[in-house]
């Protein structure tokens, strides 16, 4: 999947970058306790941070776009005032990429 540099959300602008690692030390709204992640949403910057690896492991294409559904998700669920937290998010995440994966699933109307 090619990851935008940017897309909207909720009539917001949510820039998408690449990031060698993601950590408290690389970017300050990272949870000290978490390490390493593989991305992040910072819905008061708007913007979407994707790790290319972890623990100095690179990140598969896989990895890198349902990572990227997850933070979509985190930002409408912050945009909309869903409440729906980590876990739920994740759970959402991993149905959805595997539903939208598995079926080839395209939205778009390009015939």
């Amino acid at each position: 999947m090619k990851i935008p540099k940017r897309i909207k959300i909720a009539g917001h602008d949510v820039t998408c970058k690449s990031v060698h690692t993601l950590s408290h030390k690389t970017r300050k709204w990272v949870p000290k306790e978490w390490g390493s992640c593989w991305g992040s949403s910072c819905n008061q910057t708007n913007e979407i941070l994707l790790a290319k690896s972890k623990l100095g492991i690179p990140l598969d294409e896989a990895h890198r776009a349902s990572t990227f559904l997850h933070e979509i998700l985190h930002q409408i669920d912050y945009k909309y005032g869903l409440g729906l937290g980590e876990k739920r998010v994740g759970k959402i995440e991993t149905a959805l990429f595997q539903v939208l994966r598995d079926n080839h699933l395209d939205f778009s109307d390009r015939g």
